[in-house]
């Protein structure tokens, strides 16, 4: 459950992310991304839904 929010709060964000022309916008929430640990989350859940699809 954990994982999925943390997925769509990062879709979201992305989401965003895009819409924004401000370059400095970008490079803020970007580094909030990182700092927070919600890269590392999406990266492992990326991992695990790779792994559940191979099976």
């Amino acid at each position: 459950m954990k994982i999925s929010i943390l997925t769509l709060l990062l879709a979201f964000v992305t989401t965003v992310s895009f819409s924004q022309e401000n370059s400095s916008y970008k490079s803020s929430l970007t580094k909030l991304i990182k700092v927070s640990g919600s890269e590392a989350a999406y990266k492992g859940a990326l991992n695990q839904m790779v792994s559940m699809f191979k099976q």
